[in-house]
């Protein structure tokens, strides 16, 4: 599979957005985007030469160094690579078969694929187009902005980018890592009865 053709369709619909709003925090557990870098490996970190990326014989870059990659695949995992969930059983046949091949280690269609797509773009040095900073709330300090009292109040949400909000790991309520989709709340009408 060629990543980055994958990349080069999917570009438009991912420009200007942030990885909160497209994909969820699961996909983060094991190739986080916010830690990928151009030019370091997917799944060490370490620097990459060119002949790594794009070594001899081989039509496709990778974003991962060889032996990081023969790492991953050396099992037969019953589970995606990026979102944790069970690969169907076809999947799991075929990567004894064919070890190496990216597709039956993820959900080949939809936004697992996408997302190491958009990672491994991001390791060959190419501009994704998405947005890495979280959004602040005017005016509020960072201390003050991840307060719950300032968690819970909805017009400092609905500042927030979107109406997406990121939950803090020091706040409870939901899953840390959480996106949670904030709908402006609908003040109510007083209702007035004739006597």
């Amino acid at each position: 599979m060629n990543s980055m053709h994958h990349f080069n369709a999917i570009a438009p619909w991912l420009k200007g957005k942030t990885i909160y709003e497209l994909y969820p925090s699961e996909f983060r557990r094991t190739i986080d985007y916010l830690k990928v870098k151009p030019w370091l490996c997917l799944f060490c970190e370490r620097n990459m030469t060119q002949n790594d990326i794009q070594p001899q014989g081989r039509q496709t870059p990778r974003p991962t160094h060889a032996h990081c990659w023969n790492k991953v695949t050396s099992v037969i995992n019953p589970e995606c690579l990026i979102c944790g969930e069970d690969l169907d059983d076809n999947q799991k046949s075929m990567q004894a078969q064919y070890p190496q091949d990216l597709h039956y280690r993820i959900h080949d269609t939809g936004k697992c694929l996408d997302y190491f797509s958009l990672c491994s773009a991001k390791v060959f040095g190419i501009d994704t187009g998405i947005i890495e900073t979280v959004p602040q709330l005017q005016n509020v300090t960072p201390k003050q902005q991840l307060s719950p009292r300032n968690m819970m109040d909805p017009d400092n949400l609905r500042r927030l980018i979107g109406g997406f909000i990121v939950q803090p790991a020091n706040h409870n309520t939901q899953n840390s890592g959480d996106i949670i989709d904030m709908q402006p709340v609908q003040k109510r009408q007083p209702v007035y009865v004739r006597r």
